[in-house]
């Protein structure tokens, strides 16, 4: 409920890593589904909103075609309850690794990838630039993309119209409740184009980036109010050379107020100060579902989702952290995720200020 003390406000829900198609993942999820579905209706019943619904990359497991299509009649289903609801909120998308349709290892495009990530110049251009070894990519992300254009055919309202270097780079601008909100979504998949572990592996260019906000980021993401960074790799899986150009050129307190990511299967947010009021902020989603245990650990993943919400009046940041979980005696439930809450009650708040924004506003906002 929108009190004195919120004033205008932006809210969302994170979900990440649903993993569609996973070996025996399908008995079991439409039980979750059901008990997802009723948390949702009881958060909105409490009078919080949700205006933005995103999703931080691998929503299948292989990248085949059969796997969105039953992706999208479950978003579908998703949607249908927050209309429901009166909850009208748009759609953002990233992709993961495994949205995408691996490629044959004795192919040129790994190398050439690898190369690129050395930033030589030569395949750095081939691989950002039209081109074979460019198409290759794009042509991995090719169901990816018809499900895209299928959400829009089914009139699930997309944010980040525009487009990128590789599929699943986008760019968006909300208005929600008087505030001006900017997003960028950056594909970090792009270079697991094959198997294998890709810790501190995955490439990512600022090149991404700079096209998505015209060349300009200071102008771009100074007339929002918030902005919002949304990958599905964390930080810490980028090779060497791309984590300093993330750090340096992409995800820049003065740029970004909330970096929100997944892949890494549990809930976490961290904040870094690095002084004058200059904080990296960065919310970590769990995977929603999927039966696959850490090879490590030998114990199934965390499942689970977070509802944000950021108020101008409080200047805090809200997250409702939601643990999914089997029981013996009544199968699978939701309940607060109290791991990740210092105190009693079900959400914990962190100090984020809204940005004042000066001058004209020029560019069309998504409503």
């Amino acid at each position: 409920m929108l009190s004195a003390m919120d004033g205008r406000k932006f809210s969302w829900l994170h979900l990440s890593d649903q993993h569609i198609g996973m070996t025996g993942s399908k008995v079991f999820w439409p039980q979750v589904r059901e008990a997802f579905f009723e948390d949702i209706r009881q958060h909105l019943g409490t009078g919080e909103t949700i205006d933005l619904v995103i999703f931080s990359g691998d929503l299948v497991q292989q990248g085949i075609q059969e796997e969105f299509e039953f992706a999208l009649v479950e978003i579908k289903k998703l949607f249908s309850v927050l209309e429901e609801n009166n909850s009208s909120p748009a759609f953002f998308i990233v992709p993961g690794n495994h949205d995408l349709i691996r490629i044959d290892e004795t192919t040129g495009l790994p190398f050439a990838i690898a190369e690129a990530g050395k930033r030589l110049e030569k395949f750095k251009a081939s691989v950002l630039n039209k081109g074979t070894n460019h198409s290759q990519i794009v042509g991995t992300f090719k169901n990816y993309t018809k499900f895209i254009n299928s959400l829009k055919q089914e009139g699930i309202k997309l944010a980040g119209e525009t487009s990128g270097i590789f599929p699943g780079d986008s760019s968006s601008r909300l208005e929600i409740n008087g505030l001006k909100i900017g997003i960028i979504g950056l594909n970090t998949a792009w270079s697991q184009v094959c198997g294998g572990d890709y810790r501190k592996r995955i490439e990512v260019f600022a090149d991404q980036f700079l096209k998505l906000v015209d060349n300009n980021p200071g102008e771009w993401l100074g007339e929002n109010n918030l902005n919002l960074l949304i990958t599905h790799h964390p930080a810490s899986w980028l090779s060497e050379l791309s984590f300093k150009e993330f750090n340096s050129e992409i995800f820049l307190p003065k740029y970004f107020d909330l970096h929100l990511y997944g892949h890494m299967h549990e809930i976490e947010a961290m904040a870094q100060d690095h002084g004058d009021n200059h904080v990296r902020r960065t919310i970590q989603g769990a995977s929603l579902f999927g039966m696959e245990r850490d090879p490590k650990e030998g114990v199934k993943r965390h499942h689970g989702y977070l509802y944000g919400m950021v108020s101008e009046e409080s200047e805090k940041l809200t997250l409702w952290p939601r643990r999914i979980e089997k029981t013996h005696s009544f199968g699978w439930k939701v309940s607060v995720d109290s791991q990740r809450i210092p105190s009693a009650g079900d959400k914990v708040r962190y100090p984020l200020k809204i940005r004042t924004v000066h001058g004209s506003q020029k560019k069309k906002y998504l409503t």
